[in-house]
């Protein structure tokens, strides 16, 4: 298993599938991280950025935030921390620390392996606190749970000479003394005060103590009375203290005399307006309408969030220097900039150490990007659902592209670059070729060649259509001149190697789209061509309508891909005819055969309609 981080910005886990080697003496690149950590990866490694979108390694820039991946383990002497040594991550989305068990423990929730039903507490079932697999997390009932490490306790801990030790440590006048003090200590306070909150938390316990207290209540005169006692010297004392009323006091004048006619303005205004039936009922009705508890709830977050996001991107991006900080909001005049004092206050309780340890959090930066002269063996995971994981070092980058596909019925068969040329060279040299190997294999078929050497015909005529393995093969290649040329090439050499599948409509070309078009936050729509593209966009009519383009396949991430390409409910496919195969055999007969004529007539034809020149 591995971190991972879904499309909300919640860290989260995900299973590791297909471990492999993906390219073989790859160029590659280093990147050093501002944390110190350096990577090495291909250029077109895609990293993860702070606000979930990804990014190319050779693209990335200086002034880029990488998403995080921060880890630590947990200490009783931190405020909330009930448990030592537990592995806690950092969620981006809420900026909070989160136990990686209860991480995993959502995970087998979700993927339905056990339910929270089954018990309220979460089992490691190696006793070891640290192994977070969520093949080693267990629900169980809070006694079966303290049962059970009882059992495991009493062959450690629990030993006689260990038990005999601890009670006569915890006899000691020391040991009274040091927990005498530590009951304390504010910190101890906080704990008991957060743990006896969250018995509260707990209904059945709430109501036990409710009706407790009742009966302790209504069978006690004497405390009744000095209880109400208390209650009215409480009242009595805040009220007769003239700061009190004076501070009170002074809240109600100080209103009135900075908006001198604003008690005479508000009565004759409300008058009018309630005066109305007509208004009073449409105000009542969009009052409920648009400000419900959940709408309140999610406008206040979203309004902190930005604060928050704003203000502590502009504290890093001055290095936590304060005055450089200050200095910042004063020429941006930038009101969601809030002062440091302000910020801390409201989000940090009011505690430097908690706002520093945030921004310490708070992303990752590149600080160089440097080219190696070496080739090395390049290695990618398959990560289902979210297609990212997360480094030992740090940051989020993106999996294979073949995750785009389904896998209970699609394949996908990666082509470095440009397959042979089937038209001129000899069957054994073809049938050498690293590209047509693999092809070959994977269709599963056999040959059918379409060639006048009869000697070898014979020798690789082993075709049998029984033995195909998948029902559409489909080229996929870039929107470009590079794929048109990549096309043809395959269609060439089915055509010349594999005719019947030809023949027998199995030959498909992906339609994929070139541009993305994202309209607001959370629609987006494709356009296959520019026509399109600019149709979709006089359609919309709106001026945040962000364009993308793609460079290939290999820019899509995988949501895309799947949407627009390799999802059978959505995507466009062209089934080759043999006419179309026919079409393309004889372009290259005509560029590449031996004959000099067509191929000089061909040039001079189209020559002037050349605009993009490409060589086999």
């Amino acid at each position: 298993f591995c971190y991972t981080m879904r499309k909300d910005r919640t860290v989260g886990v995900e299973r590791i599938l297909h471990p492999r080697c993906t390219k073989r003496n790859a160029a590659v690149v280093r990147l050093t991280l501002d944390n110190g950590e350096q990577l090495v990866c291909t250029p077109d490694h895609k990293f993860m950025l702070r606000d979930g979108t990804y990014k190319p390694a050779a693209e990335l820039q200086t002034t880029d935030s990488l998403m995080p991946l921060y880890r630590k383990l947990s200490s009783t002497k931190e405020k909330s921390i009930t448990i030592e040594g537990y592995e806690m991550v950092w969620s981006p989305r809420s900026d909070s620390w989160l136990f990686t068990h209860l991480v995993a423990d959502w995970y087998n929730r979700w993927k339905g392996v056990y339910t929270e039903s089954e018990g309220e507490h979460c089992h490691h079932k190696d006793f070891n606190k640290r192994n977070n697999n969520p093949t080693n997390l267990q629900r169980l009932e809070k006694e079966a749970h303290l049962a059970l490490h009882r059992e495991h306790v009493s062959k450690t801990l629990h030993r006689p000479e260990v038990i005999e030790a601890g009670r006569k440590l915890r006899q000691s006048d020391a040991f009274r003394q040091k927990m005498s003090v530590r009951m304390q200590e504010p910190q101890t306070r906080e704990t008991l005060s957060v743990q006896a909150k969250m018995q509260w938390e707990n209904e059945a316990y709430k109501s036990f103590m409710q009706e407790s207290w009742r009966t302790f209540y209504e069978s006690n005169p004497e405390y009744q009375a000095s209880n109400h006692a208390q209650l009215d010297a409480a009242q009595r004392s805040y009220w007769s203290d003239e700061e009190n009323r004076k501070q009170q006091s002074e809240r109600t004048r100080a209103h009135f005399q900075n908006n001198p006619d604003a008690r005479e303005r508000h009565s004759e205004e409300a008058k009018l307006q309630w005066a109305d039936s007509e208004l009073r009922t449409w105000r009542a009705d969009k009052t409920r309408e648009q400000w419900t508890p959940e709408f309140r709830e999610k406008r206040k977050a979203t309004l902190a969030q930005t604060y928050y996001q704003k203000s502590l991107t502009a504290l890093k991006t001055c290095g936590g220097d304060a005055d450089a900080y200050q200095r910042l909001r004063t020429e941006t005049r930038d009101r969601s900039l809030l002062r440091l004092d302000t910020l801390c206050e409201r989000y940090f309780e009011g505690k430097p150490e908690r706002m520093q340890e945030a921004l310490g959090h708070f992303n990752h930066r590149i600080v160089s990007i440097e080219s190696l002269e070496e080739a090395v063996d390049v290695y990618d995971i398959e990560v289902p659902g979210t297609h990212n994981f997360a480094l030992e070092s740090g940051v989020f980058v993106h999996n294979s592209a073949k995750q785009g596909r389904d896998r209970r019925t699609q394949a996908v068969l990666p082509l470095r670059g440009k397959i042979l040329c089937v038209e001129k060279a000899r069957v054994d040299r073809a049938l050498d070729n690293d590209g047509i190997k693999q092809l070959i294999m994977a269709i599963g078929t056999g040959l059918a060649l379409s060639t006048s050497q009869d000697e070898e015909k014979d020798k690789g005529n082993n075709f049998d259509l029984a033995k195909l393995r998948y029902h559409k093969i489909i080229i996929m290649a870039d929107a470009d001149v590079d794929g048109d040329h990549i096309r043809t090439l395959l269609l060439n050499f089915f055509y010349r190697y594999m005719k019947p599948l030809v023949d027998s409509g199995h030959i498909y070309v992906a339609q994929p789209p070139l541009y993305s078009i994202r309209i607001g936050k959370d629609q987006k729509v494709y356009a296959r061509t520019e026509a399109d593209r600019d149709r979709i966009i006089k359609e919309i009519k709106k001026r945040d309508t962000h364009v993308t383009r793609f460079k290939g396949l290999g820019e899509m991430n995988p949501d895309d891909l799947a949407d627009t390409t390799m999802n059978p409910a959505n995507r466009t496919l062209a089934q080759v005819t043999v006419e179309e195969a026919a079409e393309a055999d004889q372009m290259f007969t005509v560029l590449l055969g031996d004959k000099v004529e067509p191929r000089r007539a061909f040039i001079e034809k189209y020559a002037k309609e050349v605009k993009n020149l490409d060589f086999v």
